[in-house]
C-alpha cells in the first residue's frame, strides 16, 4: 500500500503493528505492508450460497474461511471433487 501521508493520519482505526512501514520515499510518500493480508490468488474447494443483499445492507460478513470457501450469490452449494490448486504471481 502506498500513500502520500502517514497512514495513521488517514485511518484512525489502525492500531500499532497493524501495518508495517516499508519505505518513506522522496516527495513524502509512504509504502506499507499488511502482514495479515490474504494471498492475491486463492482457489476455494467449496462454495457456499449466501445473501449478498443482506451482507451489503448490514455490513456483516458471515463466518467462513476464504482460504477454503467462496461465497456465491447463485450456483453450486457444496464441495468440489477437484483437488486444491495453487497459484503465484511472479
Amino acid at each position: 500500500m502506498a500513500f502520500s501521508a502517514p497512514i495513521e493520519s488517514i485511518d484512525k482505526e489502525l492500531k500499532p503493528g497493524d501495518v508495517t512501514l516499508l519505505a518513506e520515499l522522496p516527495g513524502g510518500h509512504f509504502v506499507y505492508e499488511n502482514p495479515r493480508a490474504l494471498p492475491r490468488v486463492m482457489f476455494a474447494a467449496e462454495g457456499r450460497l449466501d445473501d449478498f443483499e443482506q451482507i451489503v445492507e448490514t455490513g456483516h460478513w458471515p463466518d467462513f474461511d476464504p482460504a477454503t470457501k467462496v461465497l456465491l450469490e447463485q450456483g453450486v452449494d457444496g464441495k468440489s471433487d477437484r483437488r486444491p490448486g495453487s497459484a503465484r504471481i511472479t
